[in-house]
């Protein structure tokens, strides 16, 4: 991936996200583990460290079917996103409020995110 960061695709509202450029801890750690092109030992242990801080800093974490985000993400995006005031299920808690999704999983069907309210 390198420096270049895909934007996320959420089909039903694209407008409503913004890339990430948060430059805490997290985003430290985000641009460290983008910046290892392939899949080495430090790659793994970045995004172990990724997912502590995370936890420490209490963000939720999702496991869904990609299609139930309505996302395309690969391991390591992160976005901004403007939750519409009437979105329901796993995302009602943050409606109208700005939320980091980080993606820390994947496989063919499923994305595990860390979600938490930014401002």
């Amino acid at each position: 991936m390198g420096d270049k960061v895909k934007k996320a695709d959420f089909t039903e509202s694209s407008k409503l996200t913004t890339e990430d450029k948060l430059k805490d801890k997290i985003g430290k750690l985000l641009n460290k583990y983008r910046s290892i092109p392939t899949n080495t030992n430090e790659k793994k242990e970045l995004l172990a460290e990724l997912i502590e801080e995370c936890n420490k800093e209490e963000y939720k974490k999702f496991i869904r079917d990609y299609r139930t985000f309505a996302l395309q993400l690969s391991m390591g995006d992160s976005y901004i996103y403007k939750v519409p005031t009437d979105r329901k299920g796993y995302l009602a808690d943050y409606r109208g409020k700005s939320v980091r999704f980080i993606c820390v999983g994947r496989n063919k069907e499923e994305r595990t995110v860390m979600i938490k309210e930014v401002k």
